[in-house]
C-alpha cells in the first residue's frame, strides 16, 4: 500500500507539470518535432531532407525509438482531430507513466542490492521527488525513456551477474534492453561497457556449463504458454539487436563512426537549420582549439563544471508563445539542500564501502555509473576546449545514475547503524522519513516549481488547472524558507 501511496504521488506531481506547463525548455519543441517528422513514416527510417525542419540528423542519430514509439499515440490523436496543445499533453501523460515504471523497476533493484521494503519504498520517493525529475517526468523528452531503460539495464544486470546458473530468459531481456536502450539515446552505450564485461567475466563458467541444459529448458519449457513467451522474447530480442545493429554497425561502416557528425550525413542547408548545430558551428570558427591537458582540465572541473551542475541541479523552465525561455534554479534553500546532501552522501558511501562490498553486483553498477559521469565530464569538456563556451552542461544528464548513487547510499548508512545497533537502524529509517519530508516541503518534488512558476509557465491564463496551480504556488511561498533569509548558494 505504501509503494502504492509513493508512486501515485510521484505520478500525480509529474502529471501537474504535464497538464499545466508550457513547452519545456529541456527542448521539447525538438522532442515535439521529431515525433511529428516519425508519424508520418511507418518505419523508423528517415530519408532525411529540409522539409522535415530543424531536427538536425535524424536520419542517422542513435536516439529515435522515444521519438518512433510515440509517434503512433500522436498520429492517432492527430487522426481523430485533437488540437496540437492536446497531443503534447497526451505524450507528456504518456511520458509520466514510463517514469513512474522506472520508480517501480528501480523499487525491485533496491530490494536486490538489500534494502528492506521500507527503504526501497522510502527511497524510490526520494528518488522520484527530486525537483528536476518532477519537471522532466511531465514534459516530452527522451531523457525519461533512458530512464527506464537505465533502470531495467540494473535490474537484469544485476539478475544475470548474480545468477546461479544459466537462464536464457534473463539474458535475452538484458541483451534487448541493452540494444532499445542505445537507441532510445546514445549516450547509453557508455554504462554498457561496464555491465557487459562484469557479467561475462561473472558468468563465463555458468554459460559453458550450462548452455546446452539452459537452450533445450528455453525451448522445450513443457507448457504451450511458456513456449509462447519464449518466443516472443526471442522475436523482441531479433528487433532490437537488429535496430542496434542496423543504426550503430551501419554507422561504422558507413561513415567510420558510431555517431557521425551532421556535416557527413546531410548537406549544409539540413544541419544548419538545428539551433544547437548552428550555434556549435559559429562558436567552433570563432575559437582557436584548445589543448586536452591536465590543467585545463582541472581549471575547467572546478571553475566551469562542477559550478554550473550545482547550479543546473534544479534548473527549470518553459518556453513562451515568443519563444523567449523563462529560467529559474529554484528557491534558494533548494540550493543549499543539494551543497549539504551531495557531499553527505558521497562520505556516507564511502564510510559505507566495507559494508556495501559485500552486496554482489555494486561494483558493477558504482563502475558504470562512474564511468557514465566521467565520459560526460570528458565530453563536456572537449566542447569547451573546441567552442570556447561550457555548452551541453545539465544536471539532467546526471540523473539517469542518480538513484543508483542515491539507493546505494540510503542502503549503506541503514547498514552500517544496523550492524553498529539494532534501535539505531530503526532509528535511522524514522530519520529517513522524517528527512525525506523535510526536503518535501522546502523545494523538493513539486514544490519547485511551483514556487518558480507566474503565469508566463502556465498553457493557459484561466481555467481550473491554472487558478489552482497559482493558487498552490502561493501556499508554496508561504512554506519555503524566503530568499531573504537564506542566500542562494548557486548563484
Amino acid at each position: 500500500m505504501f509503494l502504492a501511496l509513493v508512486l501515485l504521488g510521484c505520478g500525480l506531481q509529474y502529471a501537474w507539470v504535464a497538464v499545466s506547463a508550457r513547452l519545456s525548455i529541456y527542448d521539447e519543441p525538438y522532442h515535439v518535432a521529431a515525433i511529428d517528422a516519425f508519424s508520418h513514416r511507418w518505419l523508423p527510417f528517415i530519408d532525411q531532407t529540409v522539409a522535415d525542419g530543424p531536427l538536425g540528423d535524424a536520419e542517422r542519430y542513435g536516439s529515435y525509438l522515444y521519438h518512433y514509439l510515440l509517434s503512433f499515440p500522436w498520429r492517432a490523436a492527430r487522426g481523430l482531430g485533437m488540437a496540437v496543445d492536446d497531443r503534447i499533453v497526451l505524450l507528456r501523460l504518456l511520458t509520466v507513466g514510463i517514469v513512474v515504471l522506472a520508480l517501480l523497476v528501480y523499487r525491485q533493484v533496491f530490494v536486490e542490492m538489500g534494502a528492506s521494503r521500507a527503504v526501497a519504498h522510502v527511497t524510490v520517493g526520494l528518488v522520484g521527488s527530486l525537483p528536476l525529475l518532477v519537471f522532466l517526468a511531465g514534459t516530452v523528452n527522451y531523457d525519461n525513456l533512458m530512464f527506464l531503460a537505465t533502470a531495467l539495464l540494473f535490474l537484469y544486470g544485476l539478475r544475470v551477474y548474480r545468477a546461479t546458473e544459466f537462464l536464457w530468459a534473463n539474458w535475452l531481456v538484458l541483451l534487448s534492453v541493452a540494444c532499445l536502450g542505445a537507441v532510445t539515446k546514445y549516450t547509453f552505450l557508455v554504462l554498457l561497457p561496464v555491465v557487459v564485461i562484469a557479467v561475462l567475466v561473472r558468468q563465463w563458467s555458468n554459460v559453458v556449463s550450462g548452455l546446452r541444459t539452459g537452450t533445450v529448458r528455453f525451448f522445450r519449457p513443457g507448457n504451450l504458454r511458456a513456449l509462447t513467451a519464449n518466443y516472443a522474447l526471442l522475436l523482441i530480442t531479433v528487433v532490437a539487436v537488429s535496430l542496434f545493429a542496423e543504426r550503430y554497425v551501419g554507422n561504422l561502416l558507413q561513415y567510420g563512426s558510431l555517431m557521425p557528425s551532421c556535416l557527413s550525413v546531410h548537406e549544409l542547408a539540413v544541419c544548419e537549420m538545428h539551433a544547437p548545430w548552428a550555434r556549435n558551428a559559429a562558436l567552433d570558427a570563432a575559437y582557436p582549439d584548445q589543448p586536452m591537458t591536465l590543467p585545463n582540465a582541472v581549471a575547467y572541473l572546478s571553475n566551469e563544471w562542477l559550478p554550473l551542475m550545482f547550479r543546473y541541479s534544479g534548473y527549470m523552465g518553459v518556453t513562451t508563445t515568443e519563444g523567449t525561455g523563462v529560467t529559474t534554479v529554484g528557491p534558494a534553500v533548494g540550493g543549499w539542500l543539494w551543497l549539504l546532501l551531495a557531499p553527505a552522501g558521497l562520505a556516507v558511501l564511502v564510510l559505507s564501502a566495507g559494508v556495501l562490498r559485500r552486496i554482489r553486483g555494486v561494483a558493477m553498477m558504482l563502475g558504470a555509473s562512474a564511468l557514465y559521469l566521467a565520459v560526460l565530464f570528458v565530453q563536456n569538456l572537449s566542447d569547451y576546449l573546441t567552442l570556447g563556451e561550457p555548452v551541453g552542461i545539465a544536471g539532467r544528464y546526471a540523473l539517469v545514475v542518480l538513484p543508483v548513487l542515491i539507493g546505494l547510499t540510503v542502503i549503506g548508512a541503514c547498514r552500517v547503524l544496523t550492524v553498529t545497533n539494532a534501535d539505531a537502524g530503526r532509528g535511522a529509517k524514522l530519520a529517513l522519513l522524517v528527512g525525506a519530508a523535510l526536503v518535501l516541503t522546502q523545494g523538493g518534488g513539486i514544490t519547485s516549481y511551483l514556487w518558480s512558476l507566474d503565469g508566463s509557465w502556465l498553457r493557459s491564463d484561466d481555467n481550473l488547472v491554472a487558478r489552482s496551480t497559482l493558487r498552490a504556488g502561493d501556499l508554496v511561498q508561504h512554506i519555503i524558507l524566503s530568499d531573504e533569509i537564506v542566500s542562494d548558494p548557486r548563484l
